[in-house]
């Protein structure tokens, strides 16, 4: 090996690694009916105010669910609350 590919090597394990989100993998949609439930929405005002059956938001909040790994509303709101560092689930007003 070279010097010059070595050198490259070291380089690329020395970059940061990106950190994701946990809602990473969603899809816009998906993204509009977290951002719904996050606000304390049921799932009957998110079918109105998107303008979709609520066996629709049933669909999109199961997706969801896998895709965060959680089982519930529940769990969703307290991954969002510790991956945003908010301890009392309210943005820090500083």
């Amino acid at each position: 090996m070279s010097s010059e590919i070595a050198r490259q090597v070291v380089a690329a394990f020395e970059e940061p690694t990106p950190v994701a989100g946990p809602d990473d993998a969603l899809s816009r949609r998906e993204h509009e009916i977290l951002d719904h439930l996050l606000r304390g929405f049921a799932n009957k005002k998110i079918a109105t105010r998107l303008s979709i059956s609520v066996v629709t938001v049933k669909n999109h909040l199961r997706h969801i669910y896998g895709k965060l790994h959680v089982l519930s509303r529940t769990e969703v709101l307290l991954k969002f609350r510790d991956a945003r560092g908010e301890p009392d689930g309210r943005p820090d007003r500083g």
